[in-house]
C-alpha cells in the first residue's frame, strides 16, 4: 500500500513539473529596448531676431541757380548826359569829357562840323549873346572854351551870320577858316555883348 501511494506522488510530481512555465529567450530587439536609456527631451531652439545694421543713404544735394538773378544795370558817364540850358533847350553832346582850362595856344578843335555844347551850363549861370560872322567864303569852324571852374565848350560851324546866347566868363577861341588854326580869347559879360568876325586870314573880335 506504501509502494502505491509512492508511485502516485512521484506520477503528482512529474506531472506537476511538466506544468510550470519553460522562460523564453529573449531577443535581441527586446533585449537592446529593455537596455536602451529612456529618451532624453531636447529642447527647442527659439527663433531670435536677427538685428539688420542700418545703412546711410546718401542723398546728393542739387544747388538750383537762383529763380531771381541780380543784373547789374550798366554804367554811364555822367558827362554824356546832355545838359539842359535855361530855356528847356536840350543839346545833345558828342564828346564825352569835361574839358580843363587851357591856355590860348592849347586849345583843339573837334572834327565833327555841328553845334556841339557840353559841360556844366546851370540855369542859374547869367548869359550874353555872341554874334558870329563869316566873311572868308570858306568852310569855317569855330571853339569857344570857358576858363572859369567847370567852364563849358561851345563849337559852331561858321557858314553866314548867326547870334547865340553863351554864358558869361572868359573865353579861348579856336577858328579854322580854309583849314588855317587860329586862337585868341575874349571876354563876355552882362553888360556888353560880342561879335566874331572871321577872315581868311584873322578873327576879329568886336564888342557892342
Amino acid at each position: 500500500m506504501k509502494k502505491i501511494v509512492l508511485v502516485l506522488l512521484a506520477a503528482l510530481l512529474v506531472g506537476a513539473c511538466g506544468f510550470l512555465p519553460t522562460p523564453l529567450d529573449p531577443t535581441p530587439a527586446a533585449e537592446q529596448a529593455t537596455t536602451q536609456p529612456p529618451p532624453t527631451e531636447t529642447p527647442t531652439a527659439l527663433p531670435t531676431d536677427t538685428v539688420v545694421p542700418a545703412t546711410e543713404t546718401f542723398t546728393p544735394t542739387v544747388e538750383l541757380p537762383p529763380l531771381n538773378p541780380t543784373i547789374t544795370p550798366p554804367s554811364f558817364d555822367a558827362s554824356t548826359v546832355p545838359p539842359s540850358t535855361a530855356t528847356g533847350e536840350t543839346v545833345i553832346p558828342t564828346l564825352t569829357a569835361t574839358p580843363t582850362a587851357l591856355p590860348p595856344g592849347g586849345a583843339t578843335l573837334t572834327p565833327t562840323l555841328g553845334v556841339l555844347t557840353y559841360g556844366t551850363l546851370p540855369p542859374a549861370v547869367p548869359f550874353n549873346k555872341v554874334t558870329f560872322a563869316n566873311r572868308s567864303k570858306a568852310q569855317a569852324y569855330i571853339s569857344l572854351q570857358q576858363q572859369d571852374e567847370n567852364g563849358a565848350i561851345l563849337e559852331y560851324p561858321v557858314k553866314t551870320r548867326f547870334t547865340v546866347l553863351v554864358p558869361i566868363g572868359r573865353y579861348v577861341y579856336v577858328a579854322w577858316v580854309g583849314g588855317k588854326k587860329m586862337t585868341g580869347s575874349f571876354n563876355l559879360n552882362a553888360n556888353s555883348q560880342v561879335i566874331i568876325v572871321l577872315y581868311k586870314d584873322k578873327v576879329v573880335v568886336n564888342y557892342n
